[in-house]
């Protein structure tokens, strides 16, 4: 769920996001030039959808027919079905309530991007079952102090090659909550995504974060997931 006054903006990191899930290139946050970024582009893309409704809110009927109904068919030719819903604060409480199912039980190739100013509009038990990503007016992420001290020590310790310090964050981040893991990723790539970016190894880093949410967001093994990202980050910076 991606929440922010700015909409522009924040629907543009939801659908950079989209676009990232169906990227054929490995490695790239995405390419923009294969196949499945070509299609995103153009509109046109198989396994996305756009949720809307003609009138003033997104009702349960629309949810019926553009998500649930075409969600029961697998993927045409990508990973994943990509729903997003650009206008998500009119859906209906009715509305909200036919996608708590399909929310707490999703397919493997399900994703949901839900796009609003604020959450005021959603029900507790849908908020209760979302990943938040919330954006001030500049488009800055708001992250906890927490966070953002793991981030600048994680970055720290692998252009330092401090093997001791990796390991000690490694731990770290195992205890964190798959959310704040999401937070974390997300941080590294907005805080520090151009001086990853400016090494030779810029696309395995950006792969790096890519894939480990990629875990995450299938319900993978965070220890896996964090396992990965210290491997290939330390890769491409070091």
């Amino acid at each position: 769920m991606y929440i922010g006054e700015n909409i522009p903006a924040v629907t543009g990191a939801a659908k950079d996001f989209a676009k990232t899930l169906n990227c054929f290139v490995e490695g790239v946050s995405y390419c923009g030039t294969c196949l499945s970024c070509t299609a995103f582009d153009s509109g046109n893309h198989p396994d996305t959808f756009y949720v809307e409704s003609t009138k003033k809110s997104i009702g349960a009927n629309d949810i019926r027919e553009q998500l649930i109904t075409p969600m029961a068919v697998k993927p045409y030719s990508h990973r994943y079905k990509v729903f997003i819903v650009e206008r998500a604060q009119d859906l209906t409480p009715q509305a909200q309530n036919v996608l708590l199912k399909i929310i707490e039980e999703p397919a493997d190739y399900g994703v949901f991007l839900f796009i609003a100013p604020n959450i005021r509009s959603f029900l507790p038990t849908v908020l209760s079952r979302a990943d938040i990503k919330k954006f001030s007016g500049d488009f800055q992420p708001e992250y906890s102090s927490e966070i953002t001290v793991l981030a600048d020590e994680i970055f720290a310790s692998l252009v330092g090659v401090d093997m001791y310090g990796a390991f000690m964050l490694h731990r770290r981040m195992e205890k964190l909550e798959k959310t704040e893991l999401m937070q974390l990723l997300d941080l590294l790539y907005v805080k520090y995504g151009r001086k990853i970016t400016e090494g030779a190894g810029c696309f395995r880093a950006a792969g790096a974060i890519t894939k480990t949410k990629k875990i995450l967001l299938e319900n993978g093994n965070t220890q896996l997931a964090v396992e990965l990202l210290f491997c290939r980050l330390r890769e491409a910076i070091v």
